[in-house]
């Protein structure tokens, strides 16, 4: 009688806790806009927006997990809560319960930590983000469910996660670039910022996977935005209240800007700032603070995937990179890789198309690629300076890809055996490249169409 008393008040317990956490998914709403950040294996980076007026208490329906919250004041009385939530472990889901003052829970998300010992990792990569006249987005499915539809195991954003400025205002600023002086406010950067947290569908997903993100210069400030940004030192304060990452530590580097470094998949991940130092007369990109930097990062490892917003190669003479506007800088950080022996592939952003582009031996000693990856839904390279559609008759570029996309990354055997696929917006079926650095190469549309799953 007793066991079967005790099993019965097992039983009850369990049911009970199941069905809390089912009420707590069912009380999802998307209305607070939360997007899960930097994560590890034990440690998961959150955040959420709070409009004027609201004030919410954070809780995790599971045990032994703490949550440190710190508010950062954005503008226009906002505030954006970092919640530092550490004690998770890989393969539990776990739930974000969001409630107001008066104790009810007004949304609820659900997230895991970072399972570095899962079979067969994917990361989707994407960049420029900006919704508007000129860039809707897809009236059938958002870009930003499509992408979450195909379940990457992580989220690397190259730039351009929000635009700081509007199209009209980046295409004034590049008319009158020869004067520097035409940019918008700041009230109206932190305006745009809590526009795009609102408008995009990334910030209310039932389900989160982690995102790790770099700037280029539109969440920089506005349209080639560089080392002359008024606001470089509020802008830095302002992109890590939206997207913090930790202090430095022994997984994670932090170097000069919003440049840092992680593991993940069994890959070191580079991910460079290449707006807080950029400037085209003295011919710096990165700084040598930063070359030095990417050089201890670099010492002692076999591979490494360096991802940066605008390219490190010269993709195209329209277009800015380090090799074409800082040489002794492109110089000593193509050394860097010659004289430790590392082999890199290179992710980037910011011409709103994407393309696979080989990078020839003589450059590094080795063959490796450039993956673009852009854009999700900003617009046409036809309809933005320097208007064109980025497809050229280079050898080297071996796929084109216009239209909104995003890539989806294949991480086993990343440095032997390149697998991408380009997924498209309107249902166009996929595209996948295949590179086998220097055996061979195809490019390939999916016979499957897009498909909601």
């Amino acid at each position: 009688m007793q066991a079967v008393r005790t099993f019965k008040i097992i039983l009850s317990t369990l049911l009970v806790s199941a069905l809390a956490f089912a009420a707590n998914r069912s009380q999802f709403t998307g209305k607070v806009p939360v997007l899960q950040g930097y994560t590890n294996e034990s440690t998961s980076y959150i955040t959420a927006l709070r409009e004027p007026g609201q004030e919410f208490t954070y809780e995790i329906t599971q045990k032994d997990v703490v949550i440190k919250a710190k508010a950062n004041d954005v503008g226009f009385d906002h505030q954006v809560d970092t919640l530092e939530i550490s004690g998770i472990i890989p393969g539990t889901a776990y739930e974000l319960v969001i409630k107001n003052k008066a104790g009810q829970v007004v949304d609820a998300r659900e997230f895991k930590s970072l399972d570095q010992k899962i079979e067969n990792p994917k990361a989707a990569v994407c960049s420029c983000s900006r919704q508007g006249i000129l860039s809707p987005d897809d009236k059938s499915r958002s870009m930003w469910d499509r992408l979450m539809d195909q379940k990457p195991n992580a989220i690397f954003v190259l730039g351009d996660f929000v635009y700081g400025d509007n199209a009209f205002q980046a295409v004034v600023k590049w008319a009158t670039s020869k004067y520097y002086f035409y940019h918008p406010g700041l009230d109206y950067i932190k305006k745009r910022y809590i526009q795009s947290w609102k408008k995009e569908a990334i910030y209310r997903q039932a389900k989160m996977i982690p995102v790790y993100s770099i700037w280029d210069d539109h969440d920089f400030g506005y349209d080639a935005a560089d080392a002359s940004n008024p606001f470089k030192k509020k802008m830095l304060d302002l992109f890590r209240s939206y997207y913090p990452i930790p202090p430095a530590d022994e997984v994670i580097s932090r170097g000069p800007g919003v440049s840092y470094s992680f593991s993940i998949f069994g890959k070191k991940v580079l991910m460079l700032d290449n707006r807080s130092f950029y400037d085209v007369k003295g011919k710096v990109l990165l700084g040598m603070d930063q070359v030095k930097w990417i050089e201890e990062q670099v010492r002692g490892q076999k591979e490494v995937i360096v991802a940066s917003g605008m390219s490190i190669l010269n993709i195209s003479e329209k277009q800015e990179s380090l090799e074409r506007d800082a040489p002794s800088e492109w110089d000593a950080f193509r050394e860097i890789f010659r004289n430790h022996g590392t082999k890199a592939i290179f992710l980037t952003g910011d011409v709103h198309y994407s393309e696979v582009r080989q990078v020839p031996e003589h450059i590094f000693g080795y063959k490796t690629y450039v993956v673009v990856s852009s854009h999700m839904h900003s617009t046409s390279p036809l309809m933005t300076p320097p208007f064109r559609s980025g497809k050229t008759n280079n050898p080297d570029q071996l796929l084109h890809v216009s239209g909104r996309n995003f890539a989806m990354l294949t991480f086993d055997k990343l440095f032997t055996h390149l697998d991408a696929v380009f997924h498209r917006h309107k249902g166009l079926a996929p595209v996948e490249f295949i590179g086998d650095y220097g055996v061979g190469e195809k490019a390939l549309e999916c016979k499957r169409f897009y498909m909601k799953k």
